[in-house]
């Protein structure tokens, strides 16, 4: 196989390759990749050095992605070693921390009661990343080696107000808001997590049916879950403050949540909640593409998660621009295979019972 599978140890040194039978990954954005490694039987006694802690780099010519281990599946058949190895990137280390009111306190010292900064998206996102897991967190919650690349100010403005919330459900709306991908590139002996800017590649990158990129496809129109906020802010009863803010698209329906803000009775802080609100319950379009990768339209190489690209799958179906939000590729024997999903992702059943279970809690609050 073209894909090469390196190992490193806790302390991101190189540790030798491991030849694989079949690598299967899933590529998101502004989440963390998982890949699967079947190791191959000349490998396997090779694959008995990994240890906790340990990872796996894959690379397939200029795309890398590297992640720490999380399961090895292990079975003997015939006196035949077989080995399987479960990986996830490194961008899991953020979604290992907690967004700490003072970072630079124990938890038994803090001193505020909130963590709030207004500026640009992508040092928003840096500062809370350096001082809950980085160079500027407390030794005991530092990740070793772990370096983050200094901002550049990019991704528009942005602001937080967090408290003991998980650090990647956090940064990761604001990332994907201001246009940014959340990366942990690995070097040997360190990692580094930076924000690099999407891309408007529609005009560049187009699949087409006609070229043969575009080999099969399935689509997926789905109605909104929510048209219509009411925002509670301070007060209790007849007293309390309600505000609302609607937006009704071509389904025709209006959906009404509620959602409740008894923190603040800022206009622009309610009104910012209704349309974050809105926003997570538009409509959507979930395209899934199999596509016949060509040099000049490589996955990794000439787009990735995050860019927008132009898909042009069938004869009666207008061509239209869509950001490429996850990527599903498998390497097997000598051959490399590549599913897109464009738009929007499927949600799964837990995410279904979760939405449920957001709009029960929601309703405790009415009040």
């Amino acid at each position: 196989m073209s894909v090469q599978v390196l190992m490193r140890d806790e302390n991101y040194r190189p540790r030798g390759f491991l030849i694989a039978s079949k690598v299967e990954m899933m590529r998101r954005l502004n989440r963390p990749d998982t890949f699967i490694v079947n190791v191959s039987a000349e490998s396997a006694q090779q694959a008995t050095r990994l240890r906790e802690g340990w990872g796996l780099v894959v690379q397939d010519g200029d795309f890398k992605v590297s992640g720490v281990i999380t399961q090895f599946f292990r079975t003997a058949k015939d006196n035949n070693l077989e080995v399987e190895v479960t990986c996830t990137s490194e961008l899991v280390f953020l979604g290992d921390r907690l967004t700490y009111p003072d970072p630079a306190h124990e938890e038994t010292q803090q001193q505020a009661a909130r963590w709030k900064e207004r500026g640009a998206c992508e040092t928003v996102i840096k500062n809370l990343v350096t001082k809950n897991l980085g160079s500027e967190a407390l030794e005991s919650r530092r990740v070793p080696g772990f370096a983050v690349a200094p901002s550049q100010g990019r991704g528009g403005d942005a602001s937080v107000d967090t408290r003991l919330k998980n650090l990647l459900d956090v940064v990761e709306p604001l990332a994907t808001a201001g246009g940014l991908r959340m990366s942990v590139q690995f070097q040997p002996g360190a990692l580094t997590f930076d924000t690099i800017p999407t891309r408007n590649l529609s005009r560049r990158v187009r699949l087409s049916w006609v070229s043969g990129e575009v080999i099969g496809w399935e689509m997926t129109d789905r109605a909104p879950s929510v048209t219509a906020v009411i925002v509670g802010g301070q007060g209790e009863g007849v007293d309390r403050r309600l505000d609302s803010r609607q937006r009704l698209d071509s389904w025709r329906r209006r959906i009404e949540i509620f959602k409740d803000r008894r923190d603040t009775d800022d206009a622009g802080s309610l009104e910012k909640t209704a349309n974050e609100e809105l926003d997570k319950g538009i409509s959507e379009r979930i395209m899934k593409v199999t596509v016949q990768e060509s040099e000049t339209r490589k996955f990794g190489v000439a787009f990735d998660v995050g860019d927008t690209i132009t898909l042009d799958v069938a004869p009666n179906v207008t061509p239209y621009d869509s950001r490429v939000v996850e990527a599903k590729i498998m390497w097997s024997e000598n051959t490399r295979t590549v599913e897109l999903t464009a738009g929007a992702l499927d949600l799964t059943l837990s995410q279904e019972r979760i939405e449920r279970l957001r709009r029960e809690i929601a309703q405790l609050a009415t009040v």
